[in-house]
């Protein structure tokens, strides 16, 4: 079998080729295992959000939180801010509806108000005068 003048030397280059492409993939095989650690993090990660409990009702802090801002039931000159707000449930299910909410003002005034709270966090409630209101967060199933 005739073979050319320079195959021995593109034997060789060929095979350098094939080896280098091979050493640099384990390498960076090596490096990339290397990387992602042991599991550790994942598996801390994964127990948190397993263990994570979300509300399934809504709370009377958070029905307070958004009536203490609203304003007083006087004339706008004379109004003040609340210094203690206290909402109690009086119903079942998600939202609790109907909330008896007290509101004590800074020059000693207080507003009572009976809270109806929508699945979409608006509220309207009425007593000391009609209030209306957005924003509380209500407990999800997602």
């Amino acid at each position: 079998m005739n073979r050319p003048l320079g195959y021995p030397l593109l034997m060789i280059r060929a095979g350098v080729v094939v080896w280098s492409v091979l050493i640099v993939g384990a390498v960076g095989a090596v490096i990339a295992f290397g990387a992602r650690g042991s599991g550790n993090e994942f598996s801390a990660a994964q127990a948190q959000a397993l263990t994570k409990v979300v509300p399934t009702t809504l709370t009377g802090a958070r029905v307070a939180a958004a009536i203490a801002l609203q304003p007083q039931p006087v004339a706008a000159f004379q109004r003040t801010p609340a210094v203690k707000t206290e909402c109690i449930s009086h119903g079942s299910g998600a939202l609790r509806n109907p909330w008896v909410c007290n509101v004590r003002f800074r020059k000693g005034m207080e507003a009572h108000y009976l809270i109806a709270v929508e699945p979409n966090g608006s509220y309207t409630g009425v007593g000391s005068a009609t209030i209306t209101g957005c924003c509380i967060k209500v407990p999800t199933l997602n």
